[in-house]
């Protein structure tokens, strides 16, 4: 068994300057994923589906009807081969590795310096799952098969946790030990119970008393 050494990593794509390269419905997905996640993108293919040129147009994305030749990828940091051609795939990755810039190529691991996870949003929850690119149709059954399992209230849920750990933070002087203990107190509720049978402002509410309540003993601790 091949041991691959990759690292999950979540990256903020408003920083990166992005060009995905074909125009096929690979490429369209890719370019949906890029923007759901905050990000733009440039393309080029020699052609693109109507759908994806529609995405494009409404969203103002600069994009070329060309081959891909040297030079295409200058300036970009973050490149998505998605042509069904090797020989061009090979070019683009031998390209993108003399500019230093991170490749991923579709359905060529070894063609990648980086791979794209199948993805699980709830809110400010990210979930991804990885076979490292040698089983990607599994992963995807796997993240489906999450994706059903988990339920949407988890969005709220977060939202409650990023509430709570702001006014934990917004403390003054609050020892490490006393924001553990008070994260623990946050994580003794069953949230999504709560949410679903009482409604978001009632947990609020609640998490909110749990600072006000333990109040004399993070103090003493």
């Amino acid at each position: 068994m091949n041991s691959l050494c990759y690292l999950p990593i979540v990256l903020d794509l408003s920083k990166f300057s992005i060009l995905i390269i074909g125009g096929g419905n690979v490429a369209y997905r890719k370019a949906k994923t890029i923007l759901e996640s905050g990000g733009r993108f440039n393309a080029l293919a020699m052609e693109f589906i109507p759908e994806y040129i529609d995405l494009m147009q409404k969203e103002k994305i600069e994009y070329k009807i060309k081959k891909f030749e040297k030079g295409d990828i200058s300036n970009h940091q973050l490149v998505f081969s998605c042509t069904n051609d090797r020989a061009t795939n090979k070019s683009i990755y031998t390209e993108a590795l003399k500019n230093s810039a991170l490749i991923n190529v579709v359905d060529e691991p070894e063609l990648c310096t980086f791979i794209m996870p199948a993805i699980i949003r709830r809110g400010h929850l990210l979930i991804s799952v990885s076979t490292q690119g040698q089983a990607p149709f599994l992963a995807k059954e796997l993240k489906d098969s999450l994706d059903n399992f988990l339920s949407p209230i988890l969005a709220e849920v977060v939202q409650l946790a990023e509430n709570f750990r702001k006014n934990v933070m917004g403390i003054e002087n609050l020892s490490e030990h006393s924001k553990k203990f008070l994260y623990n107190k946050f994580l003794e509720y069953n949230w999504q119970k709560i949410i679903y049978e009482m409604g978001y402002d009632y947990a609020l509410n609640i998490s909110n008393d749990l600072i006000k309540s333990n109040f004399d003993e993070i103090n003493s601790l």
